[in-house]
C-alpha cells in the first residue's frame, strides 16, 4: 500500500513555487525591505566576533580627569602645541587630532602661532574639515581649521560618518568631497601616514558619476563595514593631562598610531554604534581608531559581491525545495529549520573568515515560506489570498520599530501600530475606516504646505517619501518631525490595494542637528549671533538697504577696561559679565536689530531700516546708559563702561567688511576721547593714513635725494680688546623733517615693498665701504648687515649678494648676514637651504634679537648658523635683574657649547660689561663703546684701535666711546 503523503510532482506549480521565492528572495533583497533585520543579524555577529585591537593604536583622550586638571574646554592652544611636543619626543607614527579649530584664539594668538609651529615641527599631524549644509542657501560648505593650522598640518581628513535608517553607525567612506573624492577619511589618513605610503582601498565604489554633479554636492566612496574591536573603551589610552605631566608614559607611545579627541561626556562627538547602543555611545576618536585597526589589518568588511550572493542565495532557497518532495510533511519542517541554521552559519563563516557580509534574511525569507507555500500548492483555492498576505507582509515588516499605518485602495486607514497611536493623537478603534488626510498631517517644514493629498491621489503610481525635514501635526497640536517612507500593496494582477506608510520620529536627531547648527553660528557663551551670522546678516541687509534706500548703522561697542575685571576677579568672573552684559543688549536692543559677539569683550550690534543719524546717536546713548549702571557678579559690584564706535552705510563704506573696519577705528577714536562714549567715523580719523602716505612718498624720493646714510656701530672682541667687526644702520635725514627713526620708515618700508631697492643699497654701500677699509691698509673686519623677512623670501638674496660682492671686490667672509628668529621659523626648510648656500661662498650668519623670538632651540643644531646677538631687552637691566644675567649665561653657555660665538647689543655701562666679561661672552657692542659713526668718523675710529691693539679692556670703553 503506498504512503499516504504521496510526492508532490515536478509540475508547472512546483516550477512556478520555485520561481516565486526567487523573485521573493532577490526582490527583499533589491527592495531593502529586510534591511532592518539584516543590521540587526549584523550587530549580533559583531557583539559574538570581538577580538583584541591592534597594539600600536593608542588613544590619547580629552577626558574628565584632563578637564579636572587643565580647566575648562575650550583650552588655550598652546596646551596643544604641548601635547605635540611630547608627541614629537615620543616619536609616534602619526598623529590623527579629532578636534576642529574654526576660529582664531583672540584670547590666546600666540597659542596659535604655538600649535601650528608643533604641528610643522612634527610632521605628523592630521586635522579633520567637517561638511555643512549653510542655512541660508542649502548649499554644502566645509569647515576646516583655521587657516594657519590646516597650512602646518601634515593633512587634512574628513570625519563624515553616515547614521544608518535605525541610528546607528556601521560603515564609513574611506574618500570624500564637495564635487569630488579628493579628501580621505580619517582613519584613512592616519594609517596611510603611519605606513608611510597609500594603501588599496577597499570597499564598495559609488556608481554615481561625480563629474555631473554640482560643486555643491558631497559626494562619498569606497564605503566599508567595519568590523568594531570592542565595547567603547576596548583600546588602550592615555590620559591628554598624563602626557603633558607624566614623561614615563611616553615610552607607552612610541613608534604608536596616536588619536587624539575628545571622550568626556557632554564635550564631544559620542557615536551610536552597534556594540554601544546598550551601553554608552562611542567616542569619535574611538570609532576612528577602529577604523584605523581595521586598515591596518586589512580585514575591512565589504558586501559579498553579486555573482556570489546570487549563486548563494539560489541555493539555499531551492534546496529545500529539492528536499520536500522526497520527505514526510513533518521532516520537512525539519528540513526547513536545518536549512535557516545553515543560511545562518554560512553567513558568519563568510563574515568572520572571509570578510564578506552575506545578507542572509532574503534568503531566510525564502526558506520560511517555502514550507507553507509548498504545502498550500494542495490547496489552489487559497493561492490568492496567500499572494496577498505575502504582499502585506513584505512591505510592512520593513518598519516594525516605527509607526506604521496601512489604507485601503481608497486611501482610508485600516490599521495603526501603537507607535502609530502616540505620534498622530488617534487610537485605531477611532482611525478605522478614516480618510488618511484627516489622520495623518504632515507639513513640508520649509513650504509650509501640507503634504498628505499626494499620497491618496498618487501612491498607486510609485513610492513615495516626505521631504527631509517634515513635522507631524498630531490631534492635541503637537509637532513631531518625522521621517516617513510608503510602499503600495497590490494584487497578482498588479494593481494598487492598498498603501502601508511607515514613520521614524526623527525629533531628538533633529533637535542636535539644529543645535549644533546653533553653535556653528552663535557664541557658546552669550548665545548671541557670532561674526559669521554677523557678517552673512550685513551682507544680506546692504541690498535691502539700498533698494529701500534706506541707511545700515554698524555699532562697535568695546567694554573699558575689561581686563581689570578678569584680572581682580576671575576669569569665571568676567564670563558671566559678559553674559550680564549680552542680556541688557538684548532686552534694550530693537526688535529685528543684530546684537552679536565678536569675541572677547567686543560686541556689534547692526541697526537696519535707519532714516536719520540722529536716531543712531540716540541709539548709541541709550546703550551707554544701559551699561552704566552696576553688574553684580555673585556677591561682587562691578561698574563698566563702553566705547562705540558707529559706521553708517553707505557714507562710510558700501560694503560688510569696510562698514566693521570703519567703526573699528572709530570706537578706538572713542577710547582716544576718554572712554565710555560714542564716535561717528570721520575722514579725519583717516589722517593717520595720510600721514603715513606722505611719509611713504618722501620715502620713495630718499635715495634720489641722498637723504639715506648708512652709519656703522663697533663690534668689540672682548679678548683682545679690538673692533673685529661694525653692524651697518641705516639713517634718514629729511631736509624738512629732520632726523627720522629707523622705527618709523622701516617697517613703512617692509609694507610698500620699498625694502627691496634699500636693502640693496645698504648691503652694496656697506660692502663698499668694508672694501674700502681693507684697501686702505686696515686690518680687515667683518661687515654685519640685517637682512629683512620680506626682502630675504621674495629676492633672489643669494644672487644679489654674489653680485654685489664681485662689484665690491669684497671677500664673502668679511660679510656677515643678521636674520631675526621670526625670519628663521617662518619656513624653516627654504630658510636653512638659503642660509648653508651663503655660507657655502664663506660668508657668516648670525641670529639677530636671540631669546625675544618663538625658535625651537632644537632647531639650531640643523641650521647653518656662525653667531647668536643677545637682544638688548636683557642686556638694559643685567646688573639689577637676577632672571636677565641667568638668561644671559644660559645663551652664552648654550651658544658655546654649539661652538657659536655671542655678541650682546646695547651694552651701555661698566658693569654690564664685567658681567659680561665675567660670563666669557665673545663680543659686544653698543653706547658704551660708541654710537653709530657715520664712514668717516668710523675710518678715525679703526685707525685708532689698530694703533692701540693692546689696549686695556677697563679703560677700552673711555678710549673708543664718541
Amino acid at each position: 500500500m503506498k504512503n499516504q503523503h504521496s510526492r508532490v510532482p515536478v509540475s508547472f506549480p512546483y516550477a512556478l513555487l520555485a520561481l516565486t521565492l526567487l523573485v521573493i528572495a532577490f526582490g527583499a533583497a533589491h527592495s531593502g525591505s529586510l534591511e532592518r533585520l539584516d543590521r540587526l543579524l549584523y550587530d549580533s555577529y559583531q557583539q559574538i566576533f570581538f577580538r583584541e585591537p591592534a597594539k600600536d593604536i593608542v588613544i590619547v583622550p580629552i577626558d574628565e580627569k584632563s578637564l579636572d586638571i587643565i580647566g575648562r574646554w575650550p583650552w588655550s592652544r598652546s596646551k596643544h602645541a604641548a601635547l605635540i611636543e611630547q608627541l614629537t619626543q615620543a616619536n609616534v607614527k602619526a598623529i590623527g587630532y579629532d578636534v576642529l579649530f574654526p576660529d582664531t584664539n583672540i584670547n590666546d594668538p600666540k597659542g596659535d602661532l604655538a600649535f601650528a609651529r608643533a604641528m610643522e615641527s612634527n610632521g605628523k599631524v592630521i586635522l579633520p574639515v567637517l561638511h555643512e549644509k549653510r542655512p541660508s542657501n542649502r548649499h554644502m560648505s566645509i569647515i576646516q581649521p583655521l587657516e594657519m593650522l590646516s597650512n602646518a598640518a601634515r593633512k587634512l581628513a574628513h570625519i563624515d560618518s553616515e547614521l544608518d535608517p535605525d541610528g546607528l553607525v556601521r560603515s564609513v567612506y574611506l574618500r570624500a568631497g564637495l564635487g569630488n573624492t579628493e579628501i580621505p577619511s580619517f582613519g584613512l589618513a592616519v594609517t596611510e601616514l603611519g605606513l608611510g605610503h597609500s594603501i588599496d582601498l577597499p570597499g564598495v565604489r559609488n556608481s554615481q558619476q561625480t563629474h555631473t554633479l554640482s560643486k555643491n554636492h558631497w559626494i562619498r566612496d569606497y564605503q566599508i563595514l567595519i568590523p568594531f574591536a570592542g565595547s567603547p573603551g576596548h583600546f588602550d589610552t592615555v590620559s591628554f593631562a598624563d602626557v603633558l605631566t607624566d614623561d614615563q608614559v611616553l615610552g607607552k607611545l612610541h613608534d604608536k598610531y596616536v588619536l587624539v579627541g575628545v571622550t568626556a561626556q557632554g564635550y564631544g562627538g559620542h557615536l551610536p554604534t552597534p556594540i554601544s547602543k546598550q551601553s554608552r555611545a562611542m567616542p569619535a576618536v574611538e570609532f576612528h581608531a577602529n577604523v584605523v585597526d581595521t586598515l591596518l589589518r586589512k580585514i575591512a568588511i565589504e558586501p559579498l559581491s553579486s555573482p556570489w550572493n546570487i549563486l548563494f542565495t539560489l541555493c539555499l532557497v531551492l534546496a529545500p525545495l529539492a528536499l520536500y518532495p522526497k520527505l514526510r510533511p513533518r521532516w520537512a519542517l525539519v528540513s526547513m529549520l536545518c536549512m535557516m541554521i545553515t543560511t545562518f552559519a554560512l553567513s558568519a563563516i563568510f563574515l568572520r573568515y572571509f570578510h564578506r557580509w552575506f545578507a542572509p534574511t532574503p534568503a531566510l525569507l525564502a526558506i520560511i515560506l517555502s514550507f507553507p507555500l509548498w504545502s498550500w500548492l494542495k490547496l489552489e483555492s487559497i493561492v490568492r489570498q496567500l499572494f496577498l498576505a505575502k504582499e502585506r507582509a513584505e512591505v510592512t515588516v520593513r518598519s516594525i520599530a516605527d509607526g506604521v499605518i496601512t489604507t485601503d485602495n481608497q486611501g482610508n486607514i485600516e490599521y495603526m501600530n501603537p507607535v502609530a497611536e502616540s505620534l498622530t493623537g488617534f487610537r485605531l478603534d477611532e482611525a478605522h475606516g478614516s480618510s488618511l488626510d484627516k489622520i495623518f498631517k504632515p507639513i513640508d517644514e520649509f513650504s509650509g504646505r501640507s503634504q498628505t493629498k499626494q499620497f491618496i491621489s498618487g501612491f498607486s503610481d510609485q513610492q513615495i517619501d516626505l521631504p527631509d525635514r517634515s513635522t507631524l501635526i498630531d490631534r492635541y497640536g503637537n509637532e513631531h518631525a518625522i521621517r516617513s517612507v510608503t510602499g503600495v500593496i497590490r494584487d497578482r494582477d498588479g494593481k494598487a490595494d492598498g498603501m502601508v506608510l511607515a514613520i521614524s520620529d526623527v525629533s531628538e536627531t533633529q533637535k542636535i542637528h539644529d543645535h549644533m547648527v546653533h553653535q556653528a553660528s552663535h557664541d557658546e557663551l552669550t548665545q548671541l549671533p557670532n561674526r559669521t551670522l554677523l557678517m552673512d546678516r550685513l551682507h544680506q541687509a546692504i541690498p535691502l538697504a539700498r533698494r529701500n534706500n534706506k541707511k545700515i548703522a554698524v555699532l562697535f561697542i568695546d567694554l573699558d577696561n575689561f581686563k581689570n575685571i578678569n584680572d581682580g576677579l576671575g576669569h569665571s568672573s568676567g564670563d558671566l559679565l559678559i553674559k550680564a552684559v549680552a542680556d541688557r543688549l538684548k532686552k534694550n536692543g530693537r526688535e529685528g536689530d543684530t546684537i552679536a559677539r565678536l569675541g572677547g569683550d567686543e560686541f556689534v550690534i547692526i541697526l537696519e531700516n535707519i532714516a536719520f543719524s540722529e536716531d543712531v546717536a540716540s541709539i548709541a546713548g541709550k546703550i551707554l546708559k544701559t551699561l552704566s549702571p552696576p553688574f553684580w557678579i555673585g556677591s561682587q559690584e562691578a561698574f563698566i563702561s563702553s566705547s562705540i564706535g558707529v559706521s553708517l552705510y553707505p557714507k562710510d563704506g558700501l560694503d560688510a567688511e569696510t562698514l566693521m573696519k570703519n567703526a573699528d577705528t572709530a570706537m578706538y577714536r572713542a577710547k582716544e576721547h576718554g572712554k565710555d562714549n560714542f564716535q561717528f567715523f570721520s575722514k579725519e580719523m583717516n589722517s593717520r593714513i595720510t600721514k603715513r602716505l606722505e611719509m611713504e612718498k618722501h620715502l620713495r624720493y630718499a635715495l634720489d635725494k641722498n637723504e639715506l646714510e648708512v652709519h656703522y656701530q663697533p663690534q668689540i672682541q672682548l679678548k683682545s680688546g679690538q673692533i673685529v667687526g661694525v653692524e651697518a644702520l641705516l639713517r634718514w635725514h629729511h631736509e624738512e623733517l629732520g632726523d627720522i627713526p629707523p622705527s618709523q620708515f622701516i617697517a613703512l618700508a617692509e609694507d610698500t615693498g620699498l625694502i627691496f631697492p634699500l636693502g640693496e643699497w645698504v648691503i652694496q654701500t656697506a660692502c663698499q665701504q668694508a672694501s674700502a677699509w681693507q684697501q686702505a691698509g686696515l686690518f680687515p673686519i667683518q661687515m654685519a648687515v640685517n637682512l629683512s623677512p620680506r626682502q630675504f623670501y621674495n629676492q633672489n638674496i643669494l644672487q644679489l649678494l654674489k653680485q654685489i660682492l664681485t662689484d665690491t671686490h669684497l671677500s664673502p667672509e668679511f660679510l656677515k648676514i643678521e636674520i631675526t628668529e621670526g625670519l628663521l621659523m617662518k619656513d624653516f626648510d627654504r630658510t636653512a637651504a638659503s642660509l648653508r648656500q651663503f655660507r657655502d661662498l664663506g660668508g657668516k650668519v648670525s641670529i639677530d634679537d636671540f631669546g625675544t623670538g618663538y625658535s625651537s632651540l632644537s632647531y639650531l643644531k640643523h641650521i647653518p648658523v656662525d653667531q647668536l646677538k643677545i637682544d638688548r631687552s636683557f642686556i638694559w637691566d643685567l646688573s639689577n635683574n637676577a632672571n636677565d644675567a641667568a638668561i644671559t649665561r644660559a645663551i652664552i653657555t648654550m651658544a658655546h657649547g654649539m661652538r657659536l660665538d655671542v655678541v650682546a647689543e646695547g651694552v651701555e655701562n661698566k658693569e654690564q660689561l664685567d658681567i659680561l666679561t665675567e660670563q666669557q661672552c665673545d663680543e659686544v657692542q653698543g653706547y658704551y663703546f660708541s654710537v653709530p659713526l657715520p664712514a668717516s668718523k668710523m675710518t678715525e675710529l679703526l685707525l685708532n684701535n689698530q694703533e692701540t691693539k693692546h689696549a686695556n679692556i677697563t679703560n677700552k670703553g673711555l678710549y673708543l666711546k664718541h
